[in-house]
């Protein structure tokens, strides 16, 4: 038996869409050809999203190192240089540009083959204000280190060359890889026939709004919220029902602002669902409030 491919696969954030990406990806290649080497901060490490992703990748001879440290991105940076010093990597994957800007650096050491996955967009506000030309500059030169950049769709692609000029002289790595999911799956019969009705909070007579992703800035929770404001006051509407099914640093923040407003009762919160299509084919709308996207999974997975 030939030796397997080791990848290197750095993470900030393994959850959401790219807990969904890294499973479709990888799971589609054989685990007699590859050993897989996840490296993601500590701050995930108990996360159910986290490990149902280490679940799915099991089979893979998965080797799982954990960033310790206070400071998230410095620990991903020694946890690098200290992995790539002492392994044999074939390949480094980093997944988003943070990843990507930090492997950028360590590998000027060790020159291994580097491939970054951008799953993001940027938007005016992304790099701030001061020392915005230096920022862009500096960016560009790091991510164009890579041996190939790979942005999973067509308007992805134009963000990032709008937003970082400087790539337009790397169009050569500068690859579009459509995202896509697992079609099959999505149409087959479900195990789990737990109903929508059942979860406390929900009821027959409501009409069960989802929303399924990230509590971030960008994904536009916030509109969501003010929406249903609307609804409730405006147009007198008080049966519907929000059921989030969500990650991410700002729930707090956004649980908060729901009480403020006062529509405690139209959101309902779900633990992690490792398997969602029973949420899907459960509601009555599913909603993608996201102010930018590169090219989401969800909508996919929902049609």
């Amino acid at each position: 038996m030939s030796r397997r491919i080791r990848i290197l696969i750095p993470i900030r954030h393994p959850i959401g869409g790219i807990r969904t990406y890294l499973k479709y990806i990888y799971s589609r290649l054989s685990s007699d050809r590859f050993h897989l080497t996840l490296l993601f901060p500590q701050e995930y490490e108990t996360e159910e999203d986290t490990l149902s992703l280490l679940k799915d990748l099991e089979g893979y001879g998965l080797n799982v190192v954990i960033g310790n440290g206070k400071h998230a991105l410095t620990s991903l940076f020694n946890k690098i240089f200290l992995l790539l010093k002492s392994n044999k990597f074939d390949l480094i994957h980093s997944q988003g540009t943070t990843c990507g800007i930090i492997v950028s650096l360590v590998n000027t050491f060790f020159g291994v083959p580097h491939i970054i996955t951008l799953h993001e967009t940027f938007d005016g506000s992304v790099l701030g204000t001061r020392f915005l030309k230096f920022k862009r500059e500096l960016i560009s030169v790091l991510l164009a280190k890579a041996d190939l950049i790979n942005v999973v769709s067509k308007d992805a692609r134009e963000n990032l060359l709008n937003v970082f000029p400087r790539l337009k002289n790397k169009l050569a790595k500068i690859v579009v890889i459509p995202n896509g999911i697992d079609v099959d799956y999505f149409r087959g019969k479900i195990s789990n026939t737990q109903n929508i009705c059942d979860i406390p909070g929900i009821t027959e007579k409501d009409f069960v709004i989802g929303y399924i992703g990230r509590y971030m800035p960008e994904k536009g929770f916030l509109v969501l919220i003010d929406a249903v404001k609307v609804i409730a006051e405006e147009f007198g509407i008080k049966s519907v029902k929000v059921l989030c099914l969500g990650w991410g640093a700002f729930i707090r923040e956004y649980q908060a602002y729901i009480r403020e407003k006062g529509l405690k009762n139209s959101f309902v919160f779900l633990e992690f669902q490792n398997d969602v299509r029973w949420i899907l084919r459960g509601i009555d709308l599913l909603v993608i409030p996201s102010l930018r996207e590169a090219s989401p999974l969800v909508p996919m997975e929902a049609l």
